[in-house]
């Protein structure tokens, strides 16, 4: 929810209608859409700061992923919530960021067998536990990409990645290991699927 004084929310929805009907004409979605999307990313808690770059970058990432403007809607502003603010993205202005974000799915996209919709349903299941070990998304999308291809779609690339997660926490907690320490998920990835060092070498992971 947008937070602030009222001078602020009352200024940056003035500035926020005004960018969303400056990028209409210059894109096919209209105002009403492009506002519409930013009261989504707003409630899904999206600092005020990025809202506009949030929308615009989700408008962007529908048209490159064949996707809708509102699954990307959906996806970017829980993206931003969580690896968003994570060391990998928190350092760069609001537009950079959204755009270093937008970048990794595009590429999921394009270099796996996966939809946006089918790595946004994948992702459902592994942006908590990834985000709090601290994993690098571009790593994390990859994975899911090459689960993907392996014939786990969805769902269930989701839920093989997040079970691993969920064990590897726990390991962490037990033995008060330090995270940052650890393999890389490539490196786990390697051991832990037979299809991955194939996978991996097809796709350049």
């Amino acid at each position: 929810v947008t937070k602030g004084s009222a001078g602020q929310i009352t200024s940056a929805l003035g500035e926020a209608k005004q960018a969303a009907i400056e990028f209409s004409t210059q894109y096919t979605a209209s105002a009403a859409q492009i506002i519409d999307a930013q009261f989504q990313i707003a409630t899904a808690g999206v600092a005020l700061e990025e809202q506009v770059a949030a929308t615009q970058g989700a408008f962007k990432l529908a048209i490159a992923t064949q996707g809708t403007f509102a699954q990307s809607t959906q996806l970017l502003g829980s993206l931003l919530n969580t690896f968003g603010k994570a060391a990998e993205f928190s350092y760069l202005e609001p537009a950079k960021k959204v755009e270093a974000i937008t970048d990794k799915l595009s590429l999921a996209v394009q270099r796996f067998q996966v939809t946006l919709p089918v790595l946004s349903e994948s992702l459902k299941f592994v942006i908590g536990p990834a985000s709090t070990l601290g994993l690098k998304f571009g790593e994390v999308t990859a994975a899911l990409g090459v689960l993907n291809t392996a014939g786990f779609r969805g769902s269930l690339a989701g839920t093989a990645l997040s079970n691993m997660f969920n064990k590897l926490d726990r390991a962490v907690n037990k033995l008060n290991l330090d995270p940052s320490k650890l393999p890389t998920l490539t490196v786990t990835l390697r051991t832990w699927h037979p299809s991955w060092k194939r996978l991996r070498g097809a796709y350049r992971v």
